[in-house]
């Protein structure tokens, strides 16, 4: 992942890729409960903390997505993690 600063070779994702890759579906489905719960106890959201709530959830997802670039998947991931 050149992105990440990995040209090439065959790096193993470190522990919290591998976590973060196995934790991925809980992890964006919490994150966006957790923000819509906040949303509906908010006494008076106005259009700006509607806003902010917004931008929290895209930095929020992107961050999970970024920390789980190279690791593997769902079923994949558990296997490693059982591995190790």
């Amino acid at each position: 992942n050149r992105a990440m600063g990995h040209v090439g070779g065959d790096d193993d994702p470190g522990p919290v890729a591998t976590w973060v890759g196995a934790n991925l579906k809980g992890l964006r489905i919490g994150l966006v409960t957790v923000l819509l719960i906040l949303l509906v106890v908010w006494e008076r959201p106005t259009g700006l903390v509607v806003l902010i709530f917004a931008v929290v959830a895209v930095i929020g997802l992107a961050l999970i997505q970024i920390l789980a670039a190279g690791a593997p998947r769902g079923s994949e991931a558990v296997d490693s993690v059982e591995s190790v």
